[in-house]
């Protein structure tokens, strides 16, 4: 009779990095998607262990939930297509949530709607997911100027060939 370890949730290292980024050209889904299919821990486990692994501090629901959104910075809608937030501390510090810390050009994006440099928190996805999904489809803050949607059909458009230029 042959008894199994227990199932226990794998600490993230190089190894593991490579797997999911080997996965993730091959099957053309993000290295984050690959990592938490391979995470047999917590969606919250898995975003602690990436922030400590990429210098980030993990928030999780109860987190988001005590910070208040910077709609007028990131309106809903954009939030919710690129995956990210931009929320304001209590003292007016501006945070970038995201959920893939792969993604450094969202990073870079998330500091151009702020207009400045934000301390980026990582959240997974499923939070990230949640707390877009508590919103209304359509607030006042969710009106975004034109430009601002030309800037992020740019960023999207200049996102998409980085990305196929990287798989090469």
């Amino acid at each position: 009779m042959s008894l199994l370890p227990p199932n226990k949730p794998f600490v993230i290292d190089q190894a593991h990095l490579r797997r999911a980024r080997n996965l993730a050209r091959e099957s053309g889904r993000s290295v984050i998607s690959e990592l938490e299919h391979l995470h047999n821990g917590s969606a919250d486990e898995l975003a602690q262990q990436l922030a400590a692994l990429f210098g980030m501090v993990a928030v999780d629901q109860a987190g988001l939930a005590a910070l208040t959104p910077a709609f007028d910075l990131l309106p809903l809608s954009l939030a919710r297509r690129w995956g990210c937030l931009l929320l304001r501390e209590a003292d007016g510090t501006l945070v970038g949530v995201l959920a893939d810390p792969f993604d450094p050009d969202l990073q870079l994006w998330l500091n151009g709607q702020a207009r400045g440099a934000v301390l980026m928190r990582l959240t997974s996805s499923a939070d990230l997911r949640s707390y877009l999904a508590s919103y209304p489809a359509q607030t006042a803050a969710d009106t975004a100027p034109a430009d601002r949607d030309a800037d992020a059909l740019v960023v999207d458009i200049a996102r998409d060939l980085l990305q196929r230029a990287m798989r090469r």
